[in-house]
């Protein structure tokens, strides 16, 4: 196959007559001519030359010879104005090149590929479009509204081919036949496989009579013209149904429309994409995200419902964008199903996407659907849409809601915005994925997994949601791919301008990039505006509660507090203000805080009670190395005090049997503080990695205990803590601060003792040349570690982790449990690292608001000497056990043993393992000291 293009071609054209060679190419030898069409190539004098020969040839041949593609709308003599021309100015070159192999496949010029390269080079092209944020579509408005007694009229508003007049038609099935057709496919999920599946035929049969029904005559035509037009622009048609002025028609599956003359469901396609939109004021604009995507997911499994597998859900959803994850591009976190921590954490963060996992249904009696969340105890709270809508709008970030509960998106017979999903639009929301039959856990985790791999990838919304229900029907479930719904009312279904989407976009347009719209002054925002610091002691010292000051706006915010109680005490370090109380005079305490700025003023109301001193117990009682912490109490009677008891830690490190036979070093390391534990302890394991590239591990898992003790300890000092705001601590900033004190304390170590030149040279001849080069370039990977560290408080216990190892808690009769979430990269001997590119993003946190009487800490080397999880678990009951009738003592005097004992016969590696318990909480009864 040979291309002619004039500029390529100077010898063989030179000195021959133009007005000979251009006719003879375009007009006989040429097998087709692309046409670039602007306003330059209309005003050239020669143009019209080879512009005619092209047209004369064309009149001749049977198929299409002149292919034009437009950089802009000038209008071209000769060229017939309805001849279908591709936009070039929604395509890169490469695209364009690819559409037209596709095109000359298709009309047999290639010879021996047409069938291969046809359809599947115009699927590339699509998928590369979408891909690059490329991927358009064309609207199909149909509209449809109440007509004569027991009929409707169907008009199309709006297409690729103009307007159609209306058509009247009735529905094709009576109640009960939806009744039970919707019965069956809500609860007919068997898993078949090859030809003949039961289930998909009553589908065509119903999704066939409704489009039968809707698309009569002109109306049909319409369709069907739309279709060829954006299909030779290789674009999609959107097809959005306008059921607002018919809210009982929202009941129907619109999603089954089936067309039997070309054999295919439209939703499934993602070029026929259907959503329900709902035309309301004020729509929409694309939000341009400079960062990347937040999706903030909640999943829910209160007491007293079926339990869902919503631990694999979230594995599915964290797989489905590890690697953007890893890029930077997407964000995903996980919350408990609580309004009130979902206010807290969209106070202080902006979100994307809300995602909910759970139980949902439609209650007729409140005329309303209803989210079920849970209670601070794990029991049921019904969330209406009017709750959960006024939440989710107050925050303009929040663009799409993925409801992955049953019924999400069923609604009244009479209001149009009496289901969850419509509420959420009509309060604001652009967009709102859900289910409008119960799913089965199988096929809501297969969509959610689709879902988010196609929108990770690039692709739009209503795409993305087509392969999702591709997804759910190839894994062998023909029927439930229809229960998911789009309801939009975004005109151009367009939700977000990701930043790399926009540069791309900018660059092909040659245009500048787009910049998103920001408030031009600032906005004040307080994390808290009410503070209750409790009951204190007289002279004792106050708490300070931290106010984070942010701003909302544009430009530079200028915030100043100020007091007019001077029993309150103020401390301001640039964005942050801590607040405290004077605990002098006994009594109640309110005031308030006043926060003035360049974009507004905020009131903080505090209160707190200050005790009279009241008289101490005395600590002769308390056994050796066993310290009391007396405080007074609320509930404390008149005279008396309440008895803290303190943590115990102990713990040991072993070099593991290998280790030791081949001569190397301990690559583990373990701390705790304060050393004999108290009223609140920290406790520290690390593995350093050990491999030839890690040759300094050791060094950098001792930093990474140092540094996360001292972290700790600082962040956790005050007396009182709020334990939402020590979980926000925990998740924003414990993992940044400690991978950067981490950072400093390598450097640190660099400046003191840089690489010798016995470490390069066998590095090298160890893991060759990449490997050395990858040290040279980025020094810390010699320090690779992991850490997992917990801290254990009066009223709560903490984790945070990065790689491997293993936290357990046990129960006071011997339970063990796992706190801190899995991590689906830990594989066979892989792990992530203090070390790896934004390590602070793969941190993994917990809090357990009610602490465990018992915590082990260990390096994977430990766990990795058992043969299950069954039997890991069981040591640490017996450990339990143990303490319960011989004291920690016994433990701690034959903790090293053990150890020395597993791994010469188990794993071989090095290990660690710290224990924090409170023997008291155990139902210990020996005193035996430490």
């Amino acid at each position: 196959m040979r291309c002619f293009y004039d500029a390529d071609e100077q010898i063989e054209l030179w000195g021959k007559y133009l007005a000979e060679e251009l006719p003879a190419i375009y007009g006989e030898q040429a097998a087709a001519v692309v046409v670039f069409v602007s306003a330059e190539y209309a005003a050239r004098d020669w143009t019209r030359l080879e512009r005619r020969a092209a047209l004369n040839r064309a009149v001749l041949e049977r198929r299409e010879y002149v292919l034009p593609g437009r950089f802009d709308d000038t209008p071209l003599p000769g060229l017939p104005s309805d001849m279908v021309a591709v936009d070039l100015r929604r395509y890169t070159p490469g695209q364009f090149a690819d559409l037209v192999v596709a095109k000359l496949a298709d009309l047999g010029i290639i010879s021996g590929i047409g069938a291969r390269v046809g359809g599947a080079a115009a699927l590339r092209v699509a998928e590369r479009g979408a891909a690059e944020g490329q991927f358009t579509y064309q609207d199909f408005d149909l509209l449809i509204e109440p007509g004569p007694p027991g009929s409707y009229r169907a008009r199309v508003l709006r297409s690729p081919a103009g307007e159609s007049a209306p058509v009247q038609f009735t529905l094709p099935f009576s109640r009960l036949e939806l009744e039970n057709f919707v019965l069956r496919v809500g609860q007919g999920h068997r898993r078949t496989r090859g030809p003949g599946r039961p289930e998909s035929a009553p589908l065509k049969v119903f999704g066939g009579k409704l489009y039968g029904a809707v698309f009569q005559d002109e109306l049909r035509d319409v369709l069907q013209r739309s279709l060829s037009l954006t299909r030779a622009q290789q674009a999609g048609l959107r097809l959005r149904l306008r059921l607002a002025d018919s809210p009982e028609l929202a009941e129907l599956p619109w999603e089954f429309l089936y067309d039997p003359p070309h054999n295919r469901f439209l939703a499934l396609s993602r070029r026929t994409p259907l959503v329900r939109y709902l035309d309301l004021p004020d729509p929409p604009h694309p939000l341009g995200v400079e960062g990347p995507l937040r999706v903030l997911v909640m999943i829910s499994s209160p007491s007293g419902y079926p339990a869902l597998d919503v631990e694999r859900e979230w594995r599915l959803l964290t797989d489905a964008v590890a690697g953007q994850q890893g890029e930077g591009r997407v964000i995903i976190e996980r919350l408990p199903a609580s309004m009130s921590i979902l206010r807290a954490r969209l106070r202080r963060e902006a979100f994307h996407v809300f995602h909910f996992v759970g139980h949902g249904f439609y209650r007729p009696d409140w005329g309303e659907g209803v989210l079920v969340m849970q209670d601070r105890h794990g029991r049921p709270h019904e969330v209406t849409s009017e709750e959960l809508g006024g939440l989710l709008n107050e925050y303009d970030q929040t663009r799409l809601a993925v409801l992955n509960a049953c019924e999400g998106a069923r609604g009244g017979v009479s209001d149009p915005f009496a289901g969850m999903a419509q509420s959420l639009i009509q309060q604001g929301l652009p967009a709102v994925v859900a289910m409008q039959f119960e799913i089965t856990d199988d096929a809501a985790m297969i969509f959610a997994h689709e879902l988010y791999s196609a929108v990770a990838d690039g692709l739009p919304l209503e795409a993305a949601l087509a392969e999702a229900r591709g997804a759910i029907r190839d894994g062998g479930n023909p029927t439930e791919w229809g229960t998911p719904v789009l309801y939009s009312r975004a005109p151009d279904g367009r939700l977000f301008q990701l930043a790399r989407q926009a540069r791309e976009e900018a660059a092909t347009a040659d245009a500048p990039a787009a910049v998103p719209p920001r408030p031009a002054r600032p906005e004040l925002v307080l994390s808290d505006t009410v503070i209750d610091l409790g009951r204190l002691p007289q002279h004792g010292r106050s708490p300070e509660h931290r106010v984070r000051i942010s701003n909302a706006g544009g430009g530079d915010l200028n915030a100043q507090a100020t007091t007019s109680a001077n029993w309150l005490k103020l401390r301001q370090a640039g964005t942050e203000l801590m607040v405290a109380v004077d605990t002098s005079d006994p009594g109640e305490c309110e005031g308030t805080v006043t926060v003035d700025s360049n974009g507004g003023t905020a009131v903080i109301r505090v209160h707190a009670h200050v005790d009279p001193v009241l008289p101490l117990a005395s600590k002769a009682a308390a056994p050796a190395r066993s310290e009391l912490v007396i405080r007074p109490h609320e509930s404390a009677p008149p005279g008396r005090a309440n008895i803290v008891q303190p943590w115990c830690v102990i713990g040991r490190s072993v070099r593991g049997d290998t280790h030791v036979q081949l001569g190397l070093e301990n690559q583990d390391a373990i701390g705790w503080k304060p050393p004999d534990g108290g009223a609140r302890a920290v406790l520290s394991v690390a593995d350093g990695h050990g491999s030839p590239r890690n040759f300094r591990s050791a060094v950098g898992a001792r930093l990474a205990i140092d540094v996360s003790i001292e972290l700790a300890s600082e962040f956790f000092a005050p007396a009182q803590l709020d334990l939402s705001f020590v979980k926000d601590r925990l998740e924003q900033e414990a993992p940044r601060r400690i991978v950067a004190a981490w950072q400093e304390r390598v450097d640190g170590d660099l400046e003191q003792s840089s690489f010798s030149e016995y470490e390069l040279v066998r590095l090298e001849r160890r893991e060759g040349r990449k490997s050395l080069e990858s040290v040279e370039e980025d020094p810390r990977l010699a320090y690779g570690s992991t850490l997992l560290t917990a801290i254990a408080a009066e009223s709560f216990v903490l984790f945070w982790q990065i790689g491997d190892g293993d936290a357990l808690t046990i129960s006071a009769v011997g339970k063990a449990g796992r706190p801190v979430p899995g991590d689906a990269r830990l594989m066979a001997d892989e792990t992530t690292s203090l070390c790896s590119p934004d390590a602070w993003r793969l941190f993994r946190v917990a809090v357990l608001g009610t602490p465990a009487p018992m915590i082990l800490l260990s390096t994977d080397g430990f766990s990795n000497s058992f043969r299950d999880d069954e039997a890991f678990f069981k040591f640490g009951s017996d450990v339990r056990d143990i303490i319960t009738e011989k004291g920690l003592g016994e433990v701690d005097q034959n903790l090293e043993g053990w150890l020395r004992e597993y791994t010469a016969k188990g794993s071989g590696d090095d290990i660690s393992l710290g224990i924090i318990c409170r023997p008291d909480m155990l139902g210990s009864t020996s005193t035996r000291p430490l």
